[in-house]
């Protein structure tokens, strides 16, 4: 039994040394697996190591990159305020090019408003430039020459005798030529027709003369020709065309009547400015023996344009002088007295040819200003008539014919005995055909009206003596 327990217990054992060797290889590998582990494990904590590294590294960058994610969280919240500060600038910005681009358009429409304003100033400027080259030129143009007659002026003469006045241009000579009764013809005729005889009398002077010569106006009723290489019977040819021109034109109803005077300058030390004053010397010397001539002739020609300006006034005139050759006639007056008379009759009033038309035939009451224009006549008539040396006395009495014997007439007051008698004669006579004819601002009075008018004015406006002659004797009543 005991034999049996030990080969039990020897195969148990035999068993357990199987299963124990079996173990033991199991160990042997498991040792073996665990030296592989071991192994492995010491590589695996080597790489844990260095991953603990790595993760102590990545940690150390980790703390780096947050402290820079940090900085850059705190650089973006400040850029973040700085964008906001910049939005609100830019948002302000926008707001200041909208309120720019606004007031820009503004600006280019006022732009567009001034660039119309310049292109319209810059055509206005072109147009004043024009304008003002052409009043230039107009300026240059009046700097030599008379407005009035287009000739040359003074100050282009006197340049010009500078000039002329040297040794080549010998025989110089120097015409001067004063139109006649310029005075009269603008007293009487108006200066409109004083300037229209100035301007033929330039035409006809710059006719007669040679295309080189220098004709000129250098006063009022002077004019002066240069001749140069001119002697002094070229400068007489000169004269005579001239002169033959003018006897056949005429100013309206005037005739032209021009006086010459000149003197040549032979050798060059003859001094210009004393040929210029022997010229004029010997015009005036002309003019002064031809004066008379020249006086009557206006004075001819004055009378027939009155009575060719209106025909009322004529036939007034040549009643009154009817009666003034009665009243002479039976006042017993030589001959030559009564012819006076009647001629001053005639022209008593030859002044109203200065008057205007409008005045003269006004059909209502004259105002203040035309009475006083109508009251010039009288001495307009004297200017006129003592210009010629054989109406002088004509020309006194045709001056006082509107003096009263009161005092009271005009232009001078007179009264009385200091009014000329054939004056005094004058006023009856035209007073009774002023009343007895027919005019545009009253009807006529009957005769016997008129000498009511002339009895009760008698000793007042008229010689009381003379009106009771002109009545009872003259008229014959």
């Amino acid at each position: 039994m005991a034999n049996e327990e030990l080969a039990f217990q020897n195969k148990e054992k035999d068993k357990r040394a199987a299963e124990l060797v079996i173990a033991n290889k199991e160990l042997a590998f498991q040792n073996e697996e665990k030296a592989a582990r071991a192994a492995e494990l010491i590589i695996a904590n080597e790489e844990l190591a260095f991953q603990n590294k790595e993760k102590d590294k990545r940690a150390a960058e980790l703390v780096i990159a947050n402290k820079e994610l940090a900085f850059q969280n705190e650089e973006k919240a400040a850029r973040a305020a700085e964008l906001i500060i910049a939005n609100e600038e830019l948002a302000f910005q926008n707001k200041e090019k909208d309120k720019r681009a606004a007031e820009l358009i503004i600006a280019n429409e006022e732009l567009a408003v001034q660039n119309k304003e310049k292109d319209k100033r810059s055509e206005e400027l072109i147009f004043a430039n024009k304008e003002l080259a052409f009043q230039n030129e107009e300026i240059s143009y009046l700097s030599y020459h008379d407005q009035l007659t287009g000739l040359y002026n003074r100050r282009f003469y006197e340049e010009e005798l500078k000039r002329l006045d040297t040794p080549r241009n010998l025989p110089l000579t120097i015409l001067i030529g004063d139109l006649n009764s310029l005075k009269l013809i603008n007293d009487f005729f108006g200066h409109a027709m004083g300037d229209e005889l100035l301007k033929k009398t330039a035409e006809i002077i710059k006719q007669g003369c040679r295309a080189d010569d220098i004709v000129s106006r250098i006063g009022g009723d002077e004019f002066v020709i240069l001749l140069p290489k001119t002697n002094a019977f070229e400068a007489q040819v000169i004269i005579k065309r001239i002169l033959e021109l003018a006897s056949l034109e005429k100013a309206g109803l005037i005739d032209i009547s021009i006086s010459f005077g000149y003197e040549t300058k032979k050798h060059k030390e003859d001094k210009i400015q004393e040929v210029f004053k022997k010229a004029d010397k010997h015009m005036y010397t002309f003019k002064l023996f031809e004066s008379p001539k020249i006086r009557g002739n206006t004075v001819d020609m004055i009378i027939k344009a009155f009575q060719d300006k209106n025909k009322r006034l004529e036939q007034h005139s040549q009643r009154v002088s009817k009666l003034c050759e009665r009243m002479g006639q039976v006042l017993g007056m030589f001959d030559y007295q009564i012819e006076e008379l009647a001629t001053v009759g005639l022209l008593h009033d030859i002044g109203k040819i200065a008057i205007n038309e409008n005045i003269l035939n006004k059909p209502g009451k004259l105002t203040v200003d035309e009475w006083k224009e109508i009251k010039r006549h009288s001495e307009i008539g004297y200017r006129i008539l003592s210009t010629a040396n054989d109406m002088s006395k004509m020309a006194d009495y045709v001056l006082a014919h509107h003096e009263r014997w009161d005092g009271k007439g005009y232009p001078r007051g007179l009264k009385e005995n200091e009014i000329p008698f054939e004056s005094r004669i004058i006023a009856i006579a035209d007073a009774y055909d002023a009343m007895t004819s027919e005019r545009t601002y009253s009807i006529a009075l009957s005769a016997e009206a008129a000498l009511v008018e002339l009895q009760k004015n008698a000793g007042i406006q008229f010689d009381p003596e003379l009106v009771t002659v002109f009545i009872e004797k003259a008229l014959g009543k």
